[in-house]
């Protein structure tokens, strides 16, 4: 009978307790879990969401994804210097005393502009120095009351928007430069670079470098470059088009993977993306964007900024 009643309180007891455990959870902790899920479930996880005035203000460029022309680089290394012929190197037609000085060193000049006024030995008679062609006043010999003699250079005027820039070509990469050839210079602290041709590469090895000169000449309208800058440059050597590509600066690295930014309805959508070659202003995409889609190209250093904080704020 002890047995049994036994029994009995054992299965009673377990009934009672399948019973009021579903109970508990309820009425406990249960409420909260669901609540944080039901909260973090309404966040698209990848989506960063700016409204259209934080996008103007952020300049994020918007581009579609499709085929794109790749080049092969040759980086180089140069230096600008002037046109021969635009130098001009002006001296007096008489010897004599400088009398008067007009001009210095920075001024620009036109042509036929008095740069000086010279006495002459033979007649004691005044007469002027002037500018033979406009430019800039990059020298400058000329102190007045000294004595000059007959074709004295007193001044160096030199035409400045278009210059030459002399990159050196060693030996091993010369069989791949080629007069036509585009060329991208960059100057220190400008962002944009000088587009040019490749005109002229000199038939000579320097001797000490074992290197060729490679020439291209560069329009300088507003006096950006100036004779004597070093500048580095990249030689489109080779082209070829891939069939799916988005500019370099698109690309962000997040926990060791490449991600592109796409647009979508409610905002930016982040694609884990596979790449393939890049000439430095774009890369070749094996998966992860479709033709069409449009994404950001540039300036995502914000959005994967903006992620960041938005999974940040997620995790607490």
């Amino acid at each position: 009978m002890r047995l049994q009643n036994l029994n009995r309180f054992v299965i009673s007891f377990s009934f009672s307790l399948i019973l009021f455990l579903p109970a508990m959870a309820n009425a406990g902790g249960g409420h909260d879990h669901g609540g944080g899920e039901g909260e973090h479930g309404e966040e698209e996880e990848g989506l960063v969401k700016l409204s259209d005035e934080s996008l103007s203000a952020a300049k994020i460029e918007l581009r579609e994804a499709g085929p794109a022309t790749l080049s092969m680089l040759l980086k180089v290394n140069g230096r600008i210097s002037p046109v021969s012929s635009s130098v001009a190197h002006i001296g007096s037609r008489f010897s004599g005393v400088l009398r008067e000085v007009k001009k210095d060193v920075g001024d620009s000049v036109s042509p036929g502009d008095v740069l000086a006024i010279v006495e002459s030995n033979q007649n004691l008679q005044k007469f002027e120095v002037r500018a033979l062609q406009g430019g800039v006043i990059t020298d400058r010999h000329a102190t007045v009351g000294e004595s000059i003699k007959e074709d004295d250079a007193l001044f160096i005027v030199m035409d400045l928007t278009q210059l030459w820039a002399d990159f050196t070509i060693f030996q091993r990469d010369v069989p791949a430069v080629k007069p036509g050839q585009q060329i991208k210079i960059f100057l220190p602290g400008r962002q944009e670079p000088f587009i040019s041709t490749i005109t002229f590469i000199s038939p000579v090895v320097d001797e000490t470098t074992q290197s060729r000169t490679a020439r291209a000449v560069v329009n300088n309208p507003d006096h950006s470059l100036a004779p004597g800058a070093f500048v580095t440059g990249q030689i489109a050597t080779a082209s070829y088009m891939v069939s799916l590509a988005v500019t370099y600066d698109s690309t962000q690295t997040i926990e060791g993977k490449s991600v592109v930014f796409v647009k979508e309805k409610d905002g930016f959508e982040k694609r884990d993306v596979s790449l393939g070659r890049s000439d430095g202003a774009f890369y070749e995409v094996l998966s992860g964007v479709s033709a069409g889609d449009t994404y950001a190209a540039s300036n995502t250093f914000i959005l994967k900024a903006e992620l960041g904080k938005s999974e940040a704020e997620h995790e607490h």
